[in-house]
């Protein structure tokens, strides 16, 4: 969508952050924003279900747009739902005005990464003189999202 900006690892306007380390930035981090865009999207549900006069159950967001689901002219834009959220005129009491939240998730134990190295060497055995023939790394890192990044992460590691 054009009326979406991403903003990667901006320090400037991070309120908090400890930075990416033993592989775990997108299962906190991105566990946190699913959790954060689960609550906006189920408001926004709430929001757009007060303006077209339905309950929430039967609102569908497709493309932008979030309609009644048996009516789909009935609907109404992601935009001017933003504006009712905020501005609050014609939202029911029990709706806080806003739309938007935030979510600190941290997992209930700690996971690691895995891997093995294999170094296969030689070794003179009149001077002990000692040379590398073979050597194999091996890294379990579950779905890989972003290879730069894993790769950076293996380097670091």
């Amino acid at each position: 969508m054009v009326d979406i900006t991403v903003v990667h690892g901006d320090t400037a306007i991070t309120p908090r952050g400890v930075g990416t380390f033993g592989s775990r930035t997108l299962v906190v981090g991105g566990t946190a924003a699913l959790e954060a865009s689960t609550r906006v999207k189920d408001k926004a549900k709430r929001i757009a279900a007060a303006l077209l006069q339905v309950t929430p159950e039967h609102v569908v967001m497709e493309n932008g747009i979030l309609y009644a689901e048996d009516i789909p002219v009935r609907q109404v834009t992601w935009a001017e739902l933003c504006r009712e959220a905020h501005d609050g005129t014609n939202l029911p009491t029990e709706i806080e005005r806003g739309l938007e939240a935030t979510s600190f998730w941290e997992p209930p134990g700690l996971t690691f990464p895995f891997s093995a190295h294999i170094a296969v060497v030689r070794i003179d055995r009149a001077t002990g003189e000692v040379k590398l023939t073979k050597y194999v790394a091996v890294d379990d890192c579950g779905k890989v999202i972003n290879p730069m990044l894993v790769e950076g992460q293996v380097h670091g590691g």
